[in-house]
Order: C-alpha cells, then sequence, then structure tokens
C-alpha cells in the first residue's frame, strides 16, 4: 500500500510539472513577445537627447535626497574584471565604451586585471591605458594578488572587490569625490553595448525612485559576437538564455537577479561590503548580499538596449562543448547562495516575515526546483515503471502518462515560435551561412532536451555534489577566441 501510493504521488507530481511547464511555456512566450517589442521601441529613442532634457529638469526628478547637487557633480564609473582574455578583446570592449553616445569626460574605466593572468596581461592592461586614457574622465588598473587566503579561484568576485574597495577608498577620496554621486557598472571583458547603452542606463537610473536600493541592468542580453560561428549546442544555449532573460523581466520581474552587466551606487557597493571573495558566485551572490544587508529593500530595474558578448567558443568544436559544460558547472557553484542566503535570511530579525518568505521561494525555485524539474518530467515515470514493474497494473499507470505527453506535445509546438524571436535578436544571417543552415536553424529548438541535461541537470548536479564535497574553491575561467567586433 505504501508502494501504490508512493509511486502514485509521484505520477500526479509529474503530470502537476507537465501543466505547470506548459503554463510557463505561455508565459514564456507572452514574456518574450512584449521584451521584443519593448526592445524595439527602445532602438528609436535617442537616448542622449532624453537624458540632456532630464538634466534641464533635475529638480523634478524623484528621490531628490539620492541625487548628487547637480548633473556636473555626478560620474559614471565603469568596472571590468579580466583574467588573460586577448588584447583584441580587451581593446575592442574599451572601443566600444569610446564610441557611446555619452559624455566620456563623466566616464572612469576601472580594469580589475588578475596577477594570475600571469605578467602579458598587465602589459595588454597598460597598452589599452595608454591608447584609451585620453578619453575617459580617467583609465586606471588594479592587479588583484593571487594566492589571497580564503578568496575562490576562478570567479570574479575576489577580483571586483579589490578593485572597487582600492577605487572608491582610495582614489575617489584622494579626487574629493563622493561615492554617493557615482553609478558604477560591473561590465564582462567580452561585451561590447549599444552606443546609447550608458544614455539609456543613466536615464533609468535618475528616473527611478529609491535608486540607492536598486541595480539597474539591460534586459536584452546577446551572444552574437561569435552567435553563427559557434557549434549548434552553443547557439542554441546562447540564444535560449537570452530569450529567457528578456521574457523573465516581464513575467518574472520581481524574482530577478543580477547577472552580467548590472550598475548600482557605489556608496550602496561600499555599505554592503562588496562582492563576498569567499563564495563560488559574483553576480547571484551580490544580489543577495545586498538584499540581506539591505534588509529587503533591494531589487532590479531593467531598460532594454542591448550588449553583445561572446557565445562560448574555445577555437575547436570538441573544445568549446567542453568549455560550455565547465563553465555550467561553475554557474551550478551559484547554488552555494541558498544556503549561506537562507541562513542569513532567517537570522536577519530586520527583514519582515513576507520578505523572508519571498526569498526562501525565489532561492527554492532558481537552485533547487527547475533543477530536479528536468529530471521529473522526462525520467520519472520510465524510471519508475522500471523500478517496479507491477505499476502497470493500475489505471493510472496508463492515463496519467497519456495526458503527460499530450501536454508536453502541445507545449513542445507552442514553445517553436521561440526560434523566430532568437532569430529576430540576432539576425541577420551571416552572409556565409547556406540555405541549408539557414533552415536548420529553425529546427534547432528539436535539441532543446538535449542541451536542458547536458548544459543544466548533469553540471548543476555535479556544481551541488563539489559544494557538498568541500570542492568549489577552484572554477574553471572560460576560453574564449577572439572576434571581430559587433
Amino acid at each position: 500500500a505504501v508502494i501504490f501510493h508512493f509511486q502514485e504521488y509521484i505520477a500526479f507530481y509529474v503530470l502537476f510539472l507537465s501543466i505547470f511547464w506548459a503554463i510557463k511555456t505561455i508565459r514564456f512566450l507572452i514574456g518574450i513577445y512584449i521584451g521584443y517589442k519593448r526592445y524595439q521601441e527602445a532602438l528609436k529613442i535617442n537616448w542622449r537627447q532624453e537624458l540632456s532634457s532630464l538634466i534641464k529638469s533635475w529638480n523634478k526628478l524623484p528621490t531628490p535626497r539620492q541625487l548628487p547637487t547637480s548633473w556636473n557633480d555626478f560620474f559614471l564609473t565603469i568596472l571590468i574584471p579580466m583574467y588573460n582574455e586577448p588584447y583584441e578583446t580587451l581593446e575592442s570592449t574599451i572601443q566600444a565604451i569610446a564610441s557611446s553616445q555619452f559624455d566620456l569626460k563623466k566616464v572612469f574605466v576601472v580594469i580589475a586585471a588578475e596577477e594570475r593572468g600571469g605578467p602579458d596581461t598587465l602589459k595588454k592592461v597598460q597598452k589599452v591605458q595608454r591608447k584609451y586614457k585620453h578619453v575617459f574622465k580617467d583609465l586606471l588598473y588594479y592587479v588583484h594578488p593571487q594566492g589571497i587566503p580564503g578568496e575562490v579561484i576562478g570567479i570574479a568576485g575576489p577580483n571586483l572587490k579589490w578593485a572597487a574597495q582600492r577605487f572608491i577608498e582610495d582614489y575617489l577620496s584622494k579626487q574629493n569625490l563622493s561615492p554617493k554621486n557615482i553609478l558604477m557598472l560591473k561590465y564582462d571583458v567580452d561585451s561590447r553595448i549599444h552606443p546609447q547603452f550608458l544614455s539609456a542606463l543613466t536615464y533609468t537610473y535618475f528616473t527611478t525612485p529609491n535608486r540607492y536600493h536598486k541595480y539597474f541592468t539591460n534586459a536584452v542580453k546577446l551572444y552574437s559576437n561569435n552567435f553563427w560561428e559557434v557549434p549548434t549546442l552553443m547557439r542554441l544555449f546562447s540564444g535560449l538564455l537570452s530569450a529567457v532573460l528578456l521574457s523573465e523581466w516581464i513575467t518574472n520581474r520581481s524574482k530577478k537577479q543580477s547577472f552580467s552587466l548590472y550598475a548600482f551606487n557605489a556608496y550602496i557597493l561600499k555599505k554592503i561590503g562588496y562582492w563576498d571573495p569567499v563564495i563560488g558566485v559574483d553576480d547571484t551572490g551580490f544580489f543577495w548580499l545586498a538584499f540581506i544587508k539591505l534588509n529587503g529593500d533591494f531589487s532590479g530595474q531593467e531598460f532594454y538596449l542591448p550588449n553583445y558578448s561572446d557565445a562560448v567558443d574555445a577555437g575547436d568544436y570538441i573544445k568549446s562543448h567542453i568549455a560550455q559544460f565547465k563553465q555550467q558547472i561553475r554557474w551550478g557553484g551559484g547554488a552555494i547562495v541558498t544556503p549561506m542566503s537562507m541562513q542569513a535570511i532567517i537570522n536577519n530579525k530586520a527583514l519582515p516575515l513576507r520578505k523572508k518568505l519571498w526569498a526562501l521561494y525565489v532561492l527554492f525555485e532558481s537552485y533547487t526546483f527547475w533543477t530536479t524539474a528536468t529530471y521529473f518530467l522526462s525520467l520519472a515515470i520510465p524510471m519508475m515503471s522500471l523500478l517496479t514493474p507491477n505499476v502497470a497494473f493500475f489505471a493510472y499507470s496508463h492515463i496519467i502518462p497519456n495526458w503527460i505527453q499530450l501536454i508536453l506535445g502541445v507545449t513542445s509546438i507552442l514553445i517553436l515560435p521561440t526560434e523566430y524571436f532568437i532569430y529576430k535578436l540576432y539576425a541577420p544571417f551571416k552572409k556565409n551561412i547556406s540555405m541549408k543552415q539557414k533552415i536548420l536553424f529553425f529546427f534547432e529548438f528539436f535539441l532543446v532536451i538535449i542541451n536542458m541535461y547536458i548544459y543544466n541537470l548533469i553540471p548543476y548536479v555535479k556544481a551541488q555534489i563539489d559544494i557538498m564535497l568541500g570542492k568549489f574553491g577552484r572554477f574553471y575561467v572560460v576560453e574564449k577566441t577572439h572576434r571581430p567586433k559587433h
């Protein structure tokens, strides 16, 4: 009887997951449709002109106590962590910033270099400094020493903290500049931004109430620097990631956590203690650290201009797949924020109960539910039949799988338009792509289940096992070949 109920509960749970998956798919499609429309609208706006008009209405901006006295007192800092990427990658990134339709004399560029990257890293940084220093308010760098006890290796967090702390507490202090007047943008070294990205970011910052307690990010993150050149699974992974990130800002806005490029007030960064250098995650770790330190008063605010990054490309077909897998193990290491944040959330007496419950739910959904959902949807029923053959004698073992198959079949058809939106985000095709390759592109989405196992379930489970065994002190830094800038 116990076995019967156990099997029955699993079967109905998988049925529930199927229905939930179908609902999420519909919401996802609605989200990406609305998000894409907002993206198109954002591209039409002259953000520099909008920002200029905004500056003229300085006294009418929201939350005036969190504003500089005037526009003249405001500065933007771009913080770029670097390991040992090619000089061409760094130079293309700086050039994209230098091409921004923004007052570059209000921009500090801070390169956070890793000593572990070797002596060539410093040479690359100094070379780009000599070439571009005059373009900005200043271009400076800090070298994060290797071998600091307790720091996690292979992520940007320790490097970011080292550079940001020295920039804010030493450099700004000597320049007599207040961190409260600095908007700091955490930037990826392989990223290129839209020419009006900085103007749109700054406009969003000034028009958002309670801006100290927000992080600001773009909803459109494209991996288009090499999108059409990478292997199929790399392209599928990158395209789907862009679609999911865009859709979630419409459908799950309250649950969004910082990722890739995101900006914040420098005073708040100092207040929360910068990035935590001893956990194996930096982006989402930053969000939860700020959420806890600010007693739940921290959330995201998006805008819809794009940045263009590199999809994983190790220069070789096999090596690229391996590199993508290793990158996902590193991303899966982000699960460490769950127990650490849960403990801090529960112990924080200043955090309202409602926000505690919300945060615990988001952590569970992000790092536990979606990892196991893939497994249950595809393997639970077959494994149950294999382990207990007598399940075939129960009526539900025939009815429920048919329902699940129908629901997932309809869901698969509904999700096909996703590939169209991915194409629209990454269009046009490269000129050297054949008609056969163009047609096959629209059918790549049928590989999504394979992609989810190889680059989601398996590496994430491995990462969590490594965490459980205490093997999370060092992470793989993804190798990426240089491609011409976007």
